[in-house]
């Protein structure tokens, strides 16, 4: 996957590098990336590409690209909490201590 993922950046150079590239291609590359990393199961680096086509085109004329991104990422599960972090516990609920009941 990393290899794949890996692509990306080496197709990006590349076609930055050509003049006239349109950026669309670029978003719709990130956006079907998204896509078929989301059907082979790996969804952190779906989740990565579809992010990254909503913070990198911003202009409105990728308004339907980011909605569909946003959509995709609705479907996806939430990401695995950080290693070596815990979940906040929640607070101690005081106990309720009644005296013994007389006869």
């Amino acid at each position: 996957m990393r290899d794949l993922w890996s692509a990306y950046g080496r197709w990006y150079a590349a076609a930055a590098s050509i003049a006239g590239h349109p950026k669309t291609d670029e978003a719709a590359a990130l956006l079907r990336q998204g896509d078929q990393f989301r059907i082979l199961g790996c969804p952190e680096v779906a989740r990565a590409s579809y992010r990254m086509l909503i913070s990198r085109f911003p202009e409105e004329g990728y308004a339907a690209m980011r909605e569909a991104a946003h959509d995709s990422l609705r479907t996806l599960p939430p990401p695995p909490p950080v290693p070596g972090t815990m979940p906040t516990p929640a607070p101690a609920r005081p106990t309720l201590v009644r005296p013994p009941a007389e006869i």
